[in-house]
């Protein structure tokens, strides 16, 4: 979920060190903030995700500068190793 107030046309973006980034779109906003589809993820992000501690999500701000939000990656590891069981 991103933040109420971010721009909806130009979508929001998954980036990590040495990865392309991932494009997300927007699918709904409610009270609470905006969600966006949920969007596969290939396998150099995957890679990237586990080796790093952080990723960072960025959005277009209403005066349209582009926002980083931090997304911790503790844990991550640990929990895509339960979604394969």
């Amino acid at each position: 979920t991103v933040p109420l107030g971010s721009l909806l046309p130009p979508g929001a973006a998954l980036m990590m060190d040495g990865v392309e980034p991932i494009k997300l779109t927007f699918f709904l906003c409610a009270t609470e903030g905006c969600t966006t589809v949920a969007t596969p993820l290939n396998p150099d992000m995957i890679a990237a995700m586990k080796k790093g501690e952080q990723a960072v999500v960025r959005v277009a701000a209403p005066n349209k500068q582009v926002v980083g939000l931090p997304l911790s990656l503790n844990g991550f590891t640990k929990a895509l190793d339960a979604l394969k069981k």
